[in-house]
């Protein structure tokens, strides 16, 4: 399973949301966790997917699963693992 968070270094919602998504890699060794910093866009093969930051996505089996936007408690974020 991975973790992913597109994010901004200026982006108000990434700082607050960094110490979550960082307690819940710390919490859950088995994920593997990417951060992609979207300040000169997105990555082509997120396009689709990626319209606002930060932006989580869940990554199972090859494919992707889930997708929070915004600000998301460490509760809802673990929820979606």
């Amino acid at each position: 399973m991975k973790l992913i968070k597109f994010y901004t270094k200026t982006c108000g919602p990434c700082k607050v949301m960094k110490p979550v998504v960082d307690e819940l890699v710390k919490n859950h060794p088995e994920l593997e966790y990417e951060e992609i910093d979207c300040s000169e866009g997105v990555p082509d093969e997120w396009a689709q997917s990626v319209r606002n930051v930060p932006t989580i996505i869940i990554v199972k089996e090859d494919a992707f699963n889930e997708k929070a936007v915004g600000i998301k408690s460490y509760e809802y974020l673990e929820s979606l693992l």
